[in-house]
């Protein structure tokens, strides 16, 4: 009864008192340490109480850390096992969760297509939403369709996203067409994200307990590539690497070096691959070094 009352008390604290509802601001804030200790208090209390929504909510934070690790084969069994579970409680956004659970991954294992068709899907049910249509570019991108990666950037206007709210979605949004725009080379499009990004150099990307999208600075590092300014890549860059180590994100420690190996060489006047290739093999691999 008493761990009972004491997860239940996690959960329905107010917003910006509750012990669960710091775990996401902490890790964004690069608190490591705090959120990981918060979120491990909460999984215990979870496994005891054994409510569905606080197992669920746990899950999602394991699956995301086995993710950003590289544990990657953990982090689709853990994602497929909990996708199962959510069909059967008939849980709304079980699609969205296991999608974005695997996409992050996917896209790093050379293997996007794989996601394309739900990205597709999602996109078409709600064809105004940006974070759907970033999603979009970014899979047209991920997997080499350079001509519909650089059409679908080209159809929307930029105010779209400049004067979007802050809202829920909209880190997945802006990585979204960060990654798009530095795969595809689309100088107007990493100017857009590169100035609503800057703002929060030094935090750490996520949507949600779905998925982790690496460093601010990793993406301003890489836009910053696009847009000439191969000195300030290296900056961002290197900051970048030091948070990925701090987390133990191998996938994300290997690309944010390969990003930087090619800003030192470009800002040293040496002709290096250009965003959209860079850190990644040609088949879209990610290249660990």
């Amino acid at each position: 009864m008493v761990w009972a009352l004491t997860v239940s008390a996690w959960a329905s604290q107010r917003p910006s008192s509750s012990p669960l509802a710091r775990i996401h601001p902490l890790f964004v804030v690069g608190a490591h340490d705090a959120a990981r200790d918060l979120a491990g208090r909460f999984g215990e209390l979870a496994e005891t109480v054994r409510h569905p929504d606080h197992l669920r909510l746990a899950s999602m934070w394991q699956i995301m850390w086995a993710a950003l690790e590289g544990r990657f084969d953990e982090a689709d069994r853990r994602a497929d096992d909990l996708r199962l579970r959510l069909e059967v409680a008939g849980h709304s956004q079980v699609a969205v969760i296991h999608l974005m659970q695997q996409f992050v991954v996917r896209w790093m294992q050379g293997r996007l297509a794989e996601t394309a068709p739900t990205v597709a899907a999602m996109q078409s049910q709600a064809p105004a939403t940006l974070t759907w249509w970033a999603m979009r570019a970014w899979t047209d991108a991920g997997v080499g369709d350079i001509d519909a990666a650089l059409s679908r950037l080209a159809d929307r206007p930029t105010s779209d996203l400049l004067e979007a709210d802050a809202g829920y979605q909209w880190q997945t949004a802006v990585s979204g067409t960060a990654v798009a725009a530095c795969l595809v080379g689309d100088r107007r499009w990493a100017e857009v994200a590169y100035q609503l990004l800057e703002p929060y150099s030094g935090r750490n990307m996520v949507f949600g307990y779905m998925a982790y999208l690496g460093a601010v600075d990793h993406h301003l590092g890489a836009l910053a590539a696009v847009l000439g300014r191969p000195d300030g890549a290296v900056g961002h860059l290197d900051a970048a690497l030091e948070r990925h180590r701090t987390i133990a994100a191998r996938p994300w420690v290997a690309m944010s070096a390969a990003f930087s190996s090619f800003g030192v060489a470009a800002a040293s006047g040496f002709s290096s691959p250009g965003c959209r290739s860079s850190g990644r093999s040609s088949s879209g691999t990610l290249t660990l070094v």
